[in-house]
């Protein structure tokens, strides 16, 4: 906020008229001294003796405060003083602030450069909150008179615990020269530090009466009160109190100070001229509230003599302040004012005398009956519709008017030759027409003109008018004449019509006309009828009613004349009208699988309840249009006796085209189907209907519950005999429809054959006993019937090259070889042994699920315990290990071992020389240093030291001696020589990372480590 301090040091008082706001220094425009040359100055230095012998009353509220008196000519400072002892609490504070907001409202008004005044509180969590505010905008305005300035200024304003609220004025200013003041005032000026006189007016334009007080303003609001309807402004000379204008009464010798002359000088020659110009600007800009700012007579002081002054000087003004007759702007001095000179006689004829009072505030001349009429009656509807012209003004009395009326001027009541006449007259002049187009506006002119005439009160009725274009077409912009709604082909809108038959009547081009008050065209047949009967006369097919219709208005159409099928009201239609409604567009079908938005119900063959179009849509035949079950459609088909329209559920399943194999892309679909029949078909289906495993559709009868073991174990190989997998989870109901799931004795015999069948086709014919033998043939023959160890490979070998094949993954076959293998690890090793022979041959499945694809590996491919396959050997899978590990390695299968490494030595004798060199060398390779060789086994890397491995494994010391050089030294980022090792021997690749791979062996164990070597070597896998 800007503001003038004042300092007080020693003999002198400072006025500084630099202000801080937000960090930076700024001018206001306050009343300080000016230099030489009329230059601005930034503070003043005054004595202190001067203010108080001239201006004791500005130094009044400082008197006590910290030890300053106004008495003294000299003030040392506080240092002995005490501060006020007048106590504040928070709601003393906030009423000093909220008494600010006063005086900030008004504030902007005559500020050049301050835009906001606002007082804002902080609260606890340091976010701050306005307690009130005034904001201002300002646009200046482009007038003629150049020693004007007109600004338009825009407020918002909130009060203490208030809303904002918004505010226009309009703000005038003008200034004079010294030099035109007289000249006993002259002195004035340098004596009070005058700045060249300025003068203002603040015009409240968004007030809503008129202002009964106001202030006078020094630039800041005075709390002066005036009786004007305007704010006033001025450069004046302040009382010693600052707070208002010197304005003394006369003395005993009928005299005023000078002070006061100079004030009563700018109320008597400056406000006034100002005042005329504010009130022309306001009439040319804003002609409505014009009347609120005309001062009345003001009782005494300077409001009196502004009012005075402005009334002396408004006759002879060439500025434009009044109205004319016409509305127009006009100078007082060019006005011709009638004042009544003569009294009229008692019965003279009003004839030419302007006295008639219009509602549009204008005198004009009576005339005589028949002339332009001037209306007495119903003066607030006509004065809406026609304008206030031709009526006669508010102010005059009914009385007072139906005696005019009486007195055979043009003062008349409405009548319907009236309302003719007050059409004709119109700017679009309405004359007998069957139709005519109008415009947006004028369209709502007539609804408004309808509304009247349909009064109660109106003593016109539409009958009356019958032949003029009066009724609005919904819709358009078009009315007609009630007379031509007669002819027929126009439809009759209710007040309560639905929305959806509105635009589809528009598409239609229908005339469209509201329904008039009282019903008085309001036929007595319902919508259903009128509707149909409308249809009837336009006679479109469904292809030009879906044309001319968006389908979204006629799908709303539709749902909306459902609601009206119903029998009661259907019973009353004829022959005729059901045939309309048999042609209308209004239900949704099927023709396969194409959609039919509308299709009419004389075209459509209807489903049961509770079946859904779209599940059995692609299954109907294609040349037919169904649609869902609906109540609507249902009493149309009833009442029409289509009874071959309406289908039942045993007439539905038999026009099902049901395909002979099933598409993956159609299962979800059928699914729904299948789901269908098995809710709502009764006892055995006899058609096509389910899918087996092979997705045959096929009769329920042919199918097995895959539940019933008997049946899943005899039919295991045959997937025909099953329902499909997708269609499983109903099979409760699908036994319903005729799935086998009773175990009868036809049933069981089948489950033999199969059985028997199977075996014939999956096993070798050998001899079988017919009886179990004896006894005593028994004890004869211990082992009879047991097969020998040489039979059991044999059936083996047959068992995986010629059942199996044929067999793909079947549980029988996989029990078989699980026996055979189960047979063989409980034979003895030498038994064991005989299969050696065979380890080149895959007789081995080697899976870690029944659900893997099988697999057959040589027992000399399998090896237990590593990790990967590689280099022909392969892991040993599930399914063998560990129940058939020990068979494994007997008939050929290999098998890695780490040995265990003998305890560390814990004596605590001196280590002996050799043992302290390969402790050295395992710290170096635990810290990685001086390594000098790289191993690369199966992309794997393993650094090492060559002159370790050369003298400990004979092997390195061949092949490094080529090579060798004692003098290399690899450093960290040196390239290691790379020694590639065979990566299809595994067994190689074991040892040499048994050897390199440090980290995992102590000094102790490097024994172990090239024993290993030595057992490599000596098997020749180095070669």
């Amino acid at each position: 906020m800007e503001y003038l301090r004042m300092q007080i040091s020693k003999g002198w008082e400072i006025l500084d008229k630099a202000a801080k706001q937000g960090g930076s220094t700024q001018s206001v425009d306050l009343y300080l001294p000016r230099g030489n040359g009329n230059v601005k100055r930034s503070a003043a230095l005054v004595p202190l003796s001067f203010c108080m012998s001239r201006y004791p009353d500005q130094l009044k509220p400082l008197d006590g405060l910290f030890g300053f008196s106004s008495k003294q000519e000299e003030y040392n400072g506080a240092k002995n003083s005490n501060l006020s002892k007048k106590h504040f609490d928070a709601m003393d504070i906030a009423d000093i602030i909220n008494r600010f907001y006063a005086y900030a409202s008004q504030s902007l008004f005559f500020t050049k450069s301050i835009t906001e005044i606002a007082a804002i509180r902080r609260t606890r969590d340091l976010k701050t909150s306005p307690v009130w505010f005034v904001t201002s905008s300002r646009e200046t305005m482009s007038q003629g008179a150049q020693d004007v300035v007109a600004t338009n200024l825009s407020l918002k304003v909130k009060g203490p615990h208030t809303d904002a609220v918004s505010e226009h004025w309009l703000v005038t200013r003008s200034q004079a020269s010294k030099e035109g003041f007289p000249t006993h005032l002259q002195p004035l000026f340098p004596l009070h530090r005058l700045p060249t006189p300025t003068f203002g007016l603040a015009v409240h334009l968004s007030a809503k009466s008129t202002i009964r007080s106001s202030r006078l303003f020094a630039t800041l609001p005075l709390p002066v009160s005036i009786s004007l309807p305007v704010h006033v402004h001025a450069t004046w000379i302040l009382a010693q109190d600052r707070r208002s204008i010197r304005y003394d009464a006369p003395d005993a010798g009928n005299q005023r100070p000078l002070d006061t002359q100079y004030n009563e000088h700018i109320l008597e020659t400056a406000i006034a001229p100002l005042y005329i110009k504010t009130l022309a600007l306001v009439l040319a800009h804003h002609p409505k509230v014009i009347r609120l700012f005309w001062p009345d007579k003001a009782p005494s002081g300077p409001s009196r003599i502004i009012a005075t002054k402005l009334y002396t000087q408004i006759i002879s003004t060439q500025e434009p302040v009044l109205l004319s007759a016409q509305k127009k702007p006009i100078a007082p001095s060019n006005a011709v004012i009638q004042l009544p000179t003569t009294p009229l006689a008692e019965k003279q004829s009003l004839v030419g005398i302007p006295l008639l009072l219009r509602g549009d505030r204008t005198l004009v001349e009576f005339q005589n009956a028949g002339q332009l009429k001037v209306f007495a009656s119903h003066r607030v509807n006509l004065a809406k519709l026609f304008g206030h012209g031709v009526v006669v003004s508010s102010e005059i009395s009914e009385a007072f008017a139906e005696n005019l009326v009486k007195q055979n001027l043009n003062v008349v009541s409405l009548n319907p030759q009236g309302m003719r006449d007050l059409l004709a007259q119109h700017s679009e002049a309405i004359i007998s027409a069957d139709t005519k187009a109008t415009t947006g506006d004028l369209y709502n002119w007539h609804k408004d003109l309808l509304k009247f005439l349909t009064l109660p009160t109106c003593p016109v009725r539409i009958e009356d008018l019958a032949d003029l274009p009066l009724l609005p077409v919904v819709g358009r912009e078009m009315v007609v004449s009630l007379n031509y709604t007669r002819s027929g082909g126009i439809w009759w809108r209710s007040q309560s019509e639905n929305r959806a038959l509105t635009n589809v009547l528009l598409q239609l081009d229908v005339i469209s006309v509201d329904d008039l008050p009282g019903e008085l065209q309001r036929t007595t047949t319902n919508d259903l009828l009128r509707i149909l009967q409308l249809f009837e006369k336009l006679n479109l097919s469904p292809e030009e009613i879906l044309r001319m219709v968006a389908p979204g208005d006629w799908a709303a159409f539709a749902a909306y004349l459902k609601a009206w099928f119903t029998p009661y009201h259907l019973a009353d239609l004829l022959a005729t009208d059901f045939q309309t409604l048999n042609k209308l567009p209004i239900f949704e079908g099927r023709q396969g699988t194409r959609l039919l938005s509308f299709v009419p119900a004389s075209q459509v063959v209807m489903l049961p309840d509770s079946v859904p179009l779209e599940t059995v849509a692609g299954y109907l035949p294609p040349g037919t249009t169904f649609a869902t079950a609906s109540p609507e459609l249902n009493a149309i088909l009833r009442k029409s006796q289509g009874k071959n329209r309406n289908l039942t559920l045993p007439n539905l399943f038999k026009r099902l085209r049901i395909p002979t194999h099933l598409t993956p892309d159609d299962e979800t679909s059928f699914l729904s189907l299948v789901d269908l029949v098995a809710t709502h078909h009764t006892g055995h289906y006899d058609s096509e209907i389910i899918p087996d495993g092979n997705r045959v559709l096929r009769r329920p009868s042919e199918l097995f519950d895959h539940r019933v073991e008997v049946f899943s174990s005899a039919f295991e190989s045959r997937p025909d005999l099953f329902v499909h997998p997708s269609f499983r989870n109903m099979i409760d109901r699908l036994v319903y429809l005729g799935v086998n799931r009773e175990v009868t004795s036809q049933r069981l015999i089948e489950c033999i054959r199969a059985v028997d069948h199977d075996a014939q086709e999956g096993q070798e014919v050998r001899a079988r006993f017919t009886m179990f033998p004896s006894p005593h043939l028994k004890a004869v023959y211990p082992n009879i019937g047991e097969p020998t160890a040489a039979n059991v490979v044999q059936h083996l070998v047959s068992l995986i090259n010629h059942v199996a094949p044929n067999w793909h993954q079947s549980s029988i076959v996989l029990i078989d070889i699980r026996s055979v293998y189960t047979w063989l690890q409980n034979q003895n090793h030498a038994i064991k042994a005989q299969l050696r022979s065979l380890s080149k041959l895959p007789l081995w499945l080697n899976i870690d699920s029944v659900e893997d694809n099988w697999i057959w590996r040589s027992a000399d491919e399998l090896v237990f315990d590593i990790t990967h396959d590689a280099g022909g050997h392969f892991v040993v899978r599930n399914f063998l290990d560990p129940d058939y590990r020990s068979l494994l390695l007997d008939v050929g299968a290999h098998e890695y071992q780490v040995a265990s490494l003998p305890p560390q030595a814990t004596s605590k004798t001196e280590i002996p020389h050799p043992e302290m060199m390969r402790s050295g060398w395992n710290e170096l390779r635990r810290t990685g240093q001086l390594l000098d060789i790289c191993f690369q086994v199966q992309g794997q890397e393993i650094q090492a030291h060559r002159g370790m491995l050369a003298a400990m494994v004979p092997h390195f010391k061949t092949a490094f001696g080529g090579s060798f050089r004692e003098s290399i030294v690899m450093t960290e980022d040196t390239d290691l020589p790379v020694y590639p090792l065979p990566e299809d021997e595994a067994v190689s690749a074991f040892a040499v990372q048994c050897v390199v791979v440090l980290a995992r062996a102590e000094a102790s164990q490097v024994e172990l480590l090239i024993e290993i070597c030595r057992k490599t070597k000596k098997q020749n896998q180095w070669i």
